[in-house]
């Protein structure tokens, strides 16, 4: 006896609730990864982030392409947006768990900057649709001069004062994390922008997945 078939609403439906879920899936595999690469001890825990932030970024990009026609040139920013949405979520919360992390073990000193110096990284994107697009950003490499057991070097986003000058800096003593300076950690409830942008991500990914459904399939 052939088993009945599904109805088509029904499968439907569940092609809503997985285009729902993915991001869902995909954020909590990246902040496993961010979790073990800030609390991992050894080598087993290395290993294990590395495969699970690759496993996210892959499953991210690859569940993308379930429902892409490749010849509607708007999907292509969809995609994009939906990527960018789901990083910036990912980063948002990788960024709160080192917070957290070095709050709760990392020890503050006082360090001298002897130098300071920027440099501006360049990154080249090559898209699915041909074209490529370049950024680039501002990095500050710093010289310290800490107490024993502190480090020799920090890299930021912006200057933590001129050279010659002190800073109290934040440091992971198992250097597991790069060290920040003290007064960009705060303690308190995280902020809502990274379920914003999760949010945001599944909307777009459920709103494209529908479109398809019944524009291709005509459920």
């Amino acid at each position: 006896m052939r088993a009945r078939p599904l109805p088509t609403w029904l499968i439907g439906a569940l092609d809503l609730l997985v285009a729902a879920a993915i991001p869902f899936l995909v954020l909590a595999v990246l902040c496993a990864s961010a979790w073990l690469d800030a609390h991992g001890r050894g080598w087993p825990g290395d290993l294990l982030s590395l495969v699970l932030g690759l496993a996210g970024f892959c499953g991210g990009f690859f569940s993308l392409m379930l429902y892409m026609r490749f010849d509607w040139m708007p999907e292509f920013f969809f995609a994009g947006a939906v990527s960018f949405l789901l990083l910036g979520s990912a980063s948002a919360i990788a960024d709160r768990i080192t917070e957290e992390a070095l709050l709760d073990r990392g020890i503050e000193v006082t360090c001298a900057l002897l130098a300071v110096e920027s440099r501006t990284i360049t990154t080249t994107t090559h898209h699915a649709d041909g074209t490529t697009s370049t950024s680039t950003r501002t990095v500050y490499d710093h010289t310290l001069d800490c107490p024993p057991g502190g480090p020799a070097e920090m890299t930021l986003g912006h200057s933590a004062g001129p050279e010659g000058e002190s800073a109290e800096i934040t440091y992971d003593p198992r250097g597991r994390l790069d060290p920040l300076p003290s007064d960009s950690l705060q303690a308190g409830p995280p902020s809502p922008l990274p379920w914003w942008l999760l949010s945001a991500a599944a909307a777009l990914r459920v709103g494209h997945v529908a479109v398809f459904l019944a524009v291709y399939r005509r459920y």
